[in-house]
């Protein structure tokens, strides 16, 4: 005699012929369930009739949070059109797991399913960290081909570790979606939650955001910007207004100069937070140039007034970088120059004498004067001319001639001869400029008297 088996019981598990919708959406089978806590959850389950003619809905774990249902659970529900249906309600401000069973007795095992109860509000349950920090109010900054770590991190408490968070991305302007990749790729479904966010070729403006698997609202983060790691090429500075010549400019002792950013490019790298800093090149400490706003404090305005040192020879650069100088511009090499007094050694009529003060050349004769460099000058050579300054005397003659250009160096100097002469009209204060070509520096004068014949 042999018997026929029932059909329910030659299946493994009945409920896999099951079919389970959360608020529309199909659950797979053995996935987690996604409620929205402090919101009213369509609960479905659609089975055929030999394993479901009622069922029941059980809460099997609270997970100490406050839940309700209609109907209520445990109570037999019929099917409506073949469907069972359930409203389920988490309590506001509170995330967690529970675990919910559906059951009857044509079915020995029940199906239970582990649920999050969470926000629908992604930034309800997690925070998001580029390179490790908290995206700034200005949005982050991402220079080409360097990339950065997006990660997102459950806050205590959350459940949401193991759902599954999307990372996309959106293009703002100067931009193309290849210029901005993702390992794992942008779009994919990520359990791990840390993406390398990359940026190539162009600069520009782009958004990201991430969502949670059956979340209303993600978690979209401020703008983000991409630029080229060489600065140069989304600015220009501009010293005392003008484009700085590459091969530099000078600094005189004791001089301000206001220095500033003209963007170019699009202007991506307007608001960045920058810090100028002073790299000393020759013969300067970096105390020997000062700034407002202060050399390496980070500023999005990129304007500072820059002031030399006085009595001071050497040459610097200006950088500005971001704070940990993935990026930078730099100025052409800037010369300061100090009191040319103090490289010079000044020679008259075989003398060698202070340039201040008065001195007397000879009447309706020849008087010397000679430049030299001094031996511990950080100049090499100078071009210097001279020419009639104050209160021009009619009978002053050089030679080399007023306005003739010579070099002047360490070794041979310069020379002149001066002729001053003997009519006693031609006595009195006349004075020399001294006028340096290159490099180019402030007049220097030199006051003569020629005195009446006594």
């Amino acid at each position: 005699m042999t018997t026929k088996s029932n059909a329910v019981a030659t299946v493994s598990n009945p409920w896999e012929r099951a079919t389970l919708w959360i608020n529309d959406k199909q659950v797979e089978w053995g996935a987690e369930l996604v409620l929205l806590r402090g919101e009213e959850n369509d609960v479905t389950v659609e089975a055929p009739l030999e394993i479901a003619r009622t069922l029941k809905m059980g809460l099997v774990n609270s997970g100490g949070l406050n839940i309700t249902a209609s109907p209520v659970f445990d109570e037999s529900v019929i099917p409506a059109n073949g469907k069972f249906n359930w409203k389920i309600t988490p309590g506001v401000g509170k995330s967690g797991r529970i675990t919910l069973s559906f059951y009857n007795t044509d079915v020995f095992v029940p199906w239970e399913h582990r649920s999050l109860v969470i926000s629908s509000n992604l930034a309800d349950e997690a925070e998001v960290k580029i390179g490790g920090a908290v995206v700034p109010p200005g949005g982050n900054w991402f220079i080409r081909d360097k990339a950065q770590t997006v990660t997102l991190t459950p806050l205590p408490g959350s459940p949401l570790a193991g759902l599954p968070i999307t990372l996309t991305c959106e293009v703002k302007s100067g931009l193309v979606d290849e210029n901005v990749e993702s390992a794992p790729n942008f779009g994919s479904e990520q359990t791990t939650y840390s993406w390398a966010v990359t940026g190539n070729t162009r600069s520009g403006i782009f958004q990201l955001s991430l969502s949670g698997k059956g979340m209303a609202t993600p978690i979209t983060l401020l703008n983000s910007t991409l630029l080229s790691n060489n600065l140069s090429d989304e600015a220009t500075f501009l010293l005392g207004g003008a484009t700085i010549p590459d091969e530099g400019a000078i600094f005189f002792g004791g001089d301000t100069k206001e220095l500033k950013l003209t963007y170019k490019n699009g202007g991506f790298l307007s608001r960045a937070p920058l810090r100028l800093s002073m790299e000393p090149k020759s013969g300067l400490s970096p105390n020997d140039i000062s700034s407002a706003p202060p050399l390496m404090q980070v500023v999005t305005a990129h304007n500072w007034l820059v002031t030399a040192a006085e009595a001071k020879w050497g040459a610097f650069d200006l950088v500005a970088s971001f704070d940990d100088e993935r990026a930078e511009i730099r100025s052409p090499t800037l010369q300061l120059m100090g009191d040319i007094r103090t490289e010079l050694e000044f020679w008259f009529k075989g003398r060698l004498i202070n340039p201040s003060g008065v001195h007397h050349p000879s009447r309706g004769g020849n008087s010397t004067l000679m430049l030299k460099l001094k031996p511990s000058s950080v100049i090499e050579t100078l071009q210097v001319k001279v020419e009639i300054g104050r209160f021009p005397n009619g009978t002053v003659r050089m030679t080399p001639n007023f306005g003739v250009v010579q070099t002047v160096d360490s070794v041979t100097g310069a020379s002149w001869t001066m002729f001053c002469g003997s009519d006693p009209r031609d006595h009195g204060i006349f004075s020399l400029l001294f006028k340096f070509i290159d490099p180019a520096l402030p007049d220097l004068e030199m006051v003569c008297t020629v005195d009446e014949i006594g």
